[in-house]
């Protein structure tokens, strides 16, 4: 008996819990469903680079070589009690002695520069000469501070930025050439060759 009637006592409870959820939805409308798509997880893609040849190699090495030879020369210039002979490293011949003598040079004159060269562009190309790299590269020395120094010695120094070079040029020349008869230089031409335009890419 007992069971029973806790068996319709369910039911009664149960039919009162569906009557009161169906009193909260409007009438005649149908509940919906909105499909979920299935989650797809992107299958990941894999790009393969190609493998430099070795003439690509030689000319990555010949371009990173400038940089690393800049890198030299702002250290040796900036340290007056640094060895020379590390020029050897990066460079030989003729240029490393040339270069040992400018720094030496401003050791005498106890300048001594600080910030780095910074180089830009660097392009290197096989020469026709075996194992032989031309590198065309812009040095920015902007950050190259020896103007105290220089200007204690009574140097004249003009500034030329990047942006002076390639979009007025000639103007840079007028710069240049006045300095030069201002300080007393004979020789120097009042008018320009038009050959000068084939150093300056843009000119």
């Amino acid at each position: 008996m007992q069971t029973r009637l806790a068996r319709f006592a369910a039911c009664v409870l149960t039919g009162s819990i569906a009557a009161f959820l169906t009193g909260c939805t409007k009438p005649n409308s149908q509940p919906s469903v909105s499909p979920i798509p299935p989650i797809s997880s992107p299958s990941p893609s894999r790009t393969v680079s190609p493998t430099p040849s070795a003439e690509e190699l030689n000319l990555r090495r010949a371009e990173r070589a400038v940089d690393r030879f800049w890198r030299v020369i702002d250290r040796l210039s900036a340290d007056t009690d640094s060895d020379l002979t590390e020029l050897t490293t990066v460079s030989r011949g003729s240029v490393a002695a040339q270069w040992a003598r400018n720094i030496n040079q401003a050791r005498y004159n106890r300048v001594r520069s600080t910030g780095n060269a910074v180089v830009r562009d660097a392009v290197a190309k096989r020469s026709k000469k075996q194992n032989i790299f031309r590198v065309t590269a812009c040095i920015d020395v902007s950050s190259v501070n020896i103007r105290d120094a220089l200007d204690r010695m009574g140097w004249r120094i003009i500034v030329v930025t990047r942006h002076d070079y390639f979009s007025a040029p000639e103007e840079v020349l007028r710069r240049v050439r006045d300095a030069l008869i201002e300080r007393g230089m004979l020789g120097v031409r009042r008018r320009f060759r038009t050959e000068w335009t084939r150093h300056i890419v843009g000119a």
